[in-house]
């Protein structure tokens, strides 16, 4: 797989700069677009008996149907009393954590919506309550792969989110890249444009508090307070412009 570095520049298309403004770095967008991500797979989220009704002969949809795996012994409970609960604040929390805990980037989370969205539009399942989690962190887990020099490994992954071994977690990796066809690279143009369109999101309030307070977003306005004056980020792939193949 071969990367290449990314526009320094992250401008949404109604708001090009002029001839005398700078264009926006990526690095400064960040925050907004961890929300706008957030809220976007938040608002794809179903959690009615409906689909599950749907999705019962579906075979990727049972494998990654999360209660199957909740028998491991000494396993917290939070984990399974939490398996229905599809709330904006569960779900920002969820996500918030394993970013912050894995040091993963914002955009390994903007490229793991994309994956979601491939993943959706190609085995037809829908992402539910019983669903999210492990298909999130199975899409997460490719992207930080072919984003990063030292991607997060599996097993670390598993300590992370105990209710998934590393064997589990292998084989949901390949049944994802499977049903994806093994698409996983993303171009510059297009994941720029990916990101204008979560930039139009309008977040719930609730999700921009949620991310504000988070020790992950205080860990972002470090690093950019820090960074050089050229950002460098890799970024590798193509994707469909603007997919919104969640609904």
């Amino acid at each position: 797989v071969q990367s290449s570095d990314p526009p320094t520049d992250m401008v949404a298309g109604s708001n090009q700069p002029s001839n005398n403004e700078p264009p926006t770095r990526f690095s400064a967008l960040q925050e907004r677009l961890l929300c706008a991500a957030i809220h976007f797979f938040h608002r794809h989220i179903r959690s009615d008996k409906d689909v599950l009704r749907r999705m019962e002969s579906n075979a990727a949809f049972s494998l990654f149907h999360e209660p199957q795996y909740h028998s491991k012994p000494n396993l917290n409970p939070i984990f399974p009393q939490s398996v229905n609960d599809a709330s904006q604040l569960h779900i920002c929390s969820f996500i918030l954590s394993i970013l912050h805990q894995g040091i993963f980037s914002v955009s390994a989370l903007i490229v793991s919506v994309i994956y979601l969205s491939r993943f959706k539009e190609a085995s037809h399942v829908s992402l539910h309550a019983v669903t999210w989690r492990p298909l999130f962190l199975t899409s997460l887990l490719l992207a930080d792969k072919m984003w990063e020099d030292k991607p997060v490994r599996n097993s670390s992954l598993a300590k992370l989110f105990p209710v998934l071994s590393n064997a589990e977690l292998n084989q949901l990796e390949h049944r994802f890249l499977r049903e994806v066809g093994f698409r996983v690279l993303v171009k510059p143009d297009r994941f720029c444009a990916f990101c204008e369109q979560l930039l139009l999101e309008d977040v719930n309030p609730g999700i921009v508090k949620c991310v504000v307070e988070s020790e992950y977003a205080q860990t972002l306005q470090q690093e950019t307070a820090q960074e050089p004056a050229v950002t460098q980020e890799k970024i590798t792939g193509s994707f469909k412009s603007g997919s919104n193949n969640f609904a």
